[in-house]
C-alpha cells in the first residue's frame, strides 16, 4: 500500500476528458433526435382508423355511384367527397376524400381513379 501512496498514477488531461465528454453528448444527442424522430412519424392510431373510415366510404361511394363533392359527418369524422374529371381520359375520375377531426385538423386523405359510369 506504501508503495501506491508514493507513485503517481498517470491520469488524462483536462482535454482529453472535455474530449471524451463532447463525443459522448454528442453521440447521446444523435441518438435522441433519432429516437424522437421515430416515435413522431409512426401511424397513430387515430390516423389509423380515420384511414380505414376512408377507404370504407369511398368503397360506398363507388358502390352507390354517388359521383358527387359531399360531406359526410361519420363517428367524430368530417369526410369531404371531391369528385374532379380526371385530365387524362373522358372515361375516368378522380375520387379525393379527406378525413378530419372535430377541431378541423386533417388525419388523412385518400385518392383513387375510378370508371365513369355509362349511365352518367
Amino acid at each position: 500500500m506504501a508503495a501506491l501512496i508514493n507513485k503517481r498514477i498517470r491520469a488524462g488531461s483536462l482535454v482529453e476528458v472535455v474530449v471524451a465528454l463532447v463525443i459522448i453528448m454528442t453521440v447521446f444527442a444523435l441518438s435522441l433526435m433519432i429516437y424522437i424522430k421515430i416515435i413522431g412519424a409512426s401511424f397513430s392510431g387515430r390516423k389509423l382508423w380515420a384511414n380505414s373510415k376512408l377507404k370504407d366510404v369511398a368503397n360506398q361511394v363507388k358502390k352507390e355511384h354517388r359521383f358527387k363533392d359531399d360531406t359526410i359527418n361519420e363517428d367524430e369524422l368530417i369526410i369531404d367527397i371531391t369528385v374532379k374529371p380526371y385530365p387524362q381520359s373522358s372515361d375516368l375520375i378522380l375520387l379525393e376524400l379527406e378525413a378530419k377531426d372535430l377541431n378541423g385538423i386533417r388525419l388523412n386523405e385518400y385518392k383513387e381513379i375510378v370508371l365513369k359510369d355509362e349511365n352518367q
